[in-house]
């Protein structure tokens, strides 16, 4: 595992620091003092709450590191916003050490889910031969800003591969919706799909995130 702690005070130009070091509080109140004072920290918004945060780029443009000020806590599912974009929140650290830096991994959403729940039916005519014709509406009905991909990483190089032609990934925040299930059908990129497969694996007490498979429809 990255020693975030290192890697924080060289970007700053701190002294080393040792993990079991017991003046944990000091240490804190030196990595605020030399938080507040970077000229790289913006700001940034989860569900409206500013943040103070200190963006790192990744390998790869669109996955980074957002470091907080100390005992900062967010959840992971959560949707970071900054530079008028959008990152789901995909794993955060902000326990033990991390509580001088409390650390999350962001990914840019390129997409939103459409969640819908609560369906009501609305007579509002009848068609030629007399058969009713209904307007569905739901009392739950938005976009939920998520990650879509075409590949999945393998674990053992951490290298990635191609999903099968007509599927694709969407790494959502854990929501619970009467189109998230096994056999669901959604519109991506106008294209329907239908969900073959729902990864729970990264939510505890329905909180996190899921990863949706689907299958494009045809015929």
């Amino acid at each position: 595992m990255p020693n975030y702690i290192n890697d924080y005070g060289k970007y700053f130009k701190l002294p080393n620091t040792d993990n079991s070091n017991p003046i944990m509080e000091a240490t804190k109140q030196l990595y605020l003092s030399n938080f507040n004072q970077s000229l790289f920290v913006e700001t940034a918004f989860i569900e409206d709450v500013s943040y103070e945060v200190l963006i790192r780029h990744g390998k790869k443009n669109e996955e980074k590191k957002a470091i907080f000020k100390p005992d900062t806590h967010i959840d992971v599912g959560s949707v970071l916003e900054f530079n008028n974009k959008k990152y789901l929140v995909l794993d955060f650290l902000g326990e033990g050490v991390y509580q001088a830096y409390p650390t999350a991994t962001i990914k840019l959403c390129n997409s939103a889910f459409h969640v819908l729940s609560n369906r009501t039916r609305k007579l509002i005519g009848h068609d030629s031969d007399g058969r009713p014709i209904y307007d569905d509406q739901y009392e739950v009905d938005y976009y939920e800003p998520c990650v879509v991909e075409n590949k999945v990483i393998t674990t053992q190089d951490r290298g990635q591969i191609l999903l099968p032609e007509g599927q694709l990934n969407i790494t959502i925040k854990y929501i619970k919706a009467d189109n998230i299930k096994l056999g669901s059908e959604f519109q991506m990129y106008d294209e329907v799909y239908e969900i073959r497969d729902i990864d729970y694996s990264k939510a505890v007490n329905e909180i996190g995130i899921i990863t949706l498979n689907g299958r494009r429809k045809t015929g």
